[in-house]
């Protein structure tokens, strides 16, 4: 269960994944966030469905965790890499990896954050979200 209460979001980047009919948009900037009102609502927003669950999913590869792209791209970030470059190379995996036309385009959220509890224990994480347009 992953609680995010204390959780803060140290700074985040909004991406517009495209589809045929309208480019994709990658942001130049990334938004840091002053106030504790946009800390709670975006707080709220990320993490509060990650609230319930009973479990949680590991990062794979067939081969070997190196060779999974998204979990070198968080790795990153994590390590204290510019999150822009990092945020737009994992937008650009997402369309090489999205060709189904049934995948719509949408926001895609790269979030940096700290103090994340998971169980007993808290830790600095990286959340990917996609909102479907």
């Amino acid at each position: 269960m992953v609680v995010g209460k204390e959780a803060q979001i140290e700074e985040f980047v909004l991406h517009r994944i495209g589809t045929e009919a309208s480019p994709s948009l990658f942001s130049d900037f990334t938004v840091t966030l002053k106030g504790e009102e946009e800390q709670d609502f975006l707080r709220k927003l990320f993490l509060k469905p990650f609230a319930n669950m009973a479990f949680t999913s590991e990062f794979t590869h067939a081969v070997g965790l190196e060779y999974n792209v998204l979990h070198g791209l968080c790795e990153r970030i994590l390590a204290g890499e510019d999150l822009l470059p990092c945020s737009e190379a994992i937008a650009r995996h997402l369309i090489d990896v999205s060709t189904h036309h049934n995948i719509s385009g949408g926001d895609l959220y790269v979030v940096r954050f700290t103090d994340v509890q998971l169980g007993s224990a808290v830790y600095d994480a990286v959340g990917v979200y996609k909102f479907d347009v």
